[in-house]
């Protein structure tokens, strides 16, 4: 029989194991004990319990989803789109920490905040951070007032309202109505694929705090000299790879890369669904089907419009730099030094990767963010750059620096700046000189 004591039980039974299976049991039975709650009586002492379990609960999607990436190092679009179908656990996940949300909800509107007690200290990194982003937004987000907004106003948002999400997915849309012109269903509760949505969009957010923290935790990189020495030849260079040197395959790369690149996280989760696939007849142009399947139609045709702008488009200084280090280093850059923005699972499981593989002769690994920024790590620190062309500059810099200009063990980096900065002249065809006697005339 359910008694006050039966939250408390179920929410430490939850957090005592990580095995999948046991893990997906634990989260059936949270489940059911959350709605009787819900239903019945929250009870005051089940505060602590239900902070600690939500924490952990998004520790265990962020695991579950980034063990599970197999294809983390290529920066292909086609890899960074294309996946494996959505791992129901991390549903399981989502519904038990909605669940719990609405359970502290209610604690808060009768007692406040503190009746989730003191903050808990956790040694592991993961659960510390999340833990603190918990502390710091959900009692402004409370505070503020749960305001009536649809799915997919919700999926707009700059930061995903947690408390608000709960409740659309735990209470027939808690009363809010979902956006009918623009939204997917046409009734006030969210369907099968607003919940999954929305658990994409806590998930995503999830990982772009880890990411961020992550680099924000290393410390700046002592370089002695300027890291963005590089940074002007880098942006000519680029301009006349590909105005003057760039043939139709670097360019349909390059069409691919800015497309890529103007496209937001949650567009993948909304155009692959929950199988994660691009079909077979747009695996070629997997970023521009995205765009024509999430983006209005003038949307997709500035987007598409803007993407054969290639010089203009600065983050394709990448690709440019990618393909030159491939066709006269024989060196994969791409694959080994560049993490790309537009995946987040990806991003996260190549910096931790690097992170302990890397030593003192590891090539720095240039990291994507918004905006056109980047951060650029090494065993040494970290550099923050405003561009592509900075972040590329500081690459080189670093390698100079650090590495004394040894990439691998045979290629120098001495190499690659003086392609950026001299690229090599053709010869021109010598006159032929004339050796004298009579011409023949025929």
């Amino acid at each position: 029989m359910y008694n006050t004591e039966s939250l408390v039980i179920a929410c430490e039974s939850f957090v005592s194991d990580t095995d999948r299976s046991i893990l997906a049991e634990n989260c059936c039975l949270l489940l059911a004990v959350s709605q009787r709650s819900l239903k019945d009586h929250v009870p005051v002492e089940a505060g602590p319990a239900l902070a600690r379990a939500i924490v952990f609960a998004r520790v265990q999607s962020v695991e579950k989803s980034v063990n599970s990436v197999r294809v983390w190092t290529s920066c292909e679009p086609l890899m960074l789109i294309d996946s494996d179908p959505w791992d129901p656990l991390c549903l399981l996940l989502f519904l038990c920490e909605c669940h719990l949300r609405v359970c502290v909800t209610h604690l808060f509107s009768s007692g406040g905040w503190e009746t989730l007690g003191e903050p808990a200290v956790y040694e592991d990194t993961v659960q510390r951070t999340l833990h603190e982003d918990e502390w710091r937004r959900t009692p402004i987000e409370l505070k503020t007032g749960l305001k009536a907004r649809g799915v997919y106003t919700l999926l707009g948002e700059r930061d995903i309202a947690r408390a608000a999400v709960s409740l659309v997915v735990c209470f027939e849309g808690g009363g809010l109505q979902t956006d009918l012109d623009i939204g997917t269903s046409e009734a006030p509760r969210a369907n099968r694929l607003d919940v999954r949505l929305l658990e994409r969009a806590f998930l995503l957010d999830n990982f772009q705090l880890l990411i961020s923290s992550d680099l924000a935790a290393r410390p700046l990189d002592p370089l002695a000299g300027d890291p963005f020495e590089h940074t002007a030849a880098v942006r000519i260079w680029m301009k006349r790879t590909i105005e003057v040197d760039a043939n139709n395959a670097l360019l349909l790369r390059l069409d691919e890369w800015a497309v890529c690149c103007m496209l937001e996280t949650g567009d993948i989760g909304m155009a692959t669904g929950e199988r994660g696939g691009v079909p077979q007849e747009h695996r070629n142009a997997a970023a521009a089907w995205v765009a024509q399947k999430v983006k209005p139609d003038e949307e997709y045709r500035r987007i598409m419009a803007m993407s054969k702008k290639n010089a203009e488009h600065k983050e394709n200084a990448y690709v440019c730099f990618a393909a030159m280090l491939e066709q006269h280093f024989s060196f994969d850059w791409a694959t080994r030094c560049l993490v790309a923005r537009l995946n987040p699972t990806v991003a996260l499981r190549k910096i931790r990767m690097y992170s302990q593989v890397a030593n003192a002769k590891t090539p720095p690994l240039v990291v994507q963010r918004k905006e056109g920024r980047a951060t650029v790590i090494s065993y040494y620190g970290r550099v923050e750059c405003d561009s592509p062309e900075q972040a590329l500059s500081a690459w080189m810099s670093i390698v100079d620096a650090h590495l004394a200009g040894a990439y691998t063990r045979k290629a120098n980096v001495f190499d690659i700046i003086e392609r950026i900065t001299k690229p090599p002249q053709k010869p021109q065809d010598n006159e032929q000189e004339e050796i004298g006697g009579a011409r023949i005339a025929l």
